[in-house]
């Protein structure tokens, strides 16, 4: 047996997330019809990282039931000093000043979780 001292410094995931105040909005949409923006996630660690798009508050719902906002995709890997383009559609099927939604961006053992706050 051989004993070994070893001295590093350990990384955790990091990403960055435009526009700085998270708020994106969408404005007037019309009934039925769909808008989309894109964000950028970008990620400052010297690894590759994987994320996962969660919807952790929402407003008022569709009357259809079907989500007022889709992420597309809604998880995937982001590799080591990339950016990644987001993307939200949003289709309201209803007339309403409340639609909104709380978006984690959720990459495993991150310190500080990034949220992007959607409105429209």
């Amino acid at each position: 047996m051989v004993s070994v001292n070893l001295k590093g410094i350990g990384v955790r995931p990091e990403v960055t997330v435009a526009p700085d105040d998270g708020l994106i909005s969408f404005s007037n949409v019309l009934v039925n019809e769909t808008a989309d923006k894109s964000f950028p996630i970008t990620n400052v660690s010297s690894f590759p990282v994987n994320f996962e798009l969660v919807s952790k508050v929402a407003g008022v719902d569709n009357l259809s039931k079907q989500r007022q906002c889709l992420l597309v995709p809604s998880q995937g890997t982001i590799k080591a000093q990339a950016t990644y383009e987001g993307k939200i559609v949003f289709q309201p099927d209803h007339d309403s000043n409340n639609y909104c939604d709380q978006l984690l961006i959720d990459i495993p053992n991150q310190i500080n979780a990034k949220t992007v706050y959607l409105r429209g």
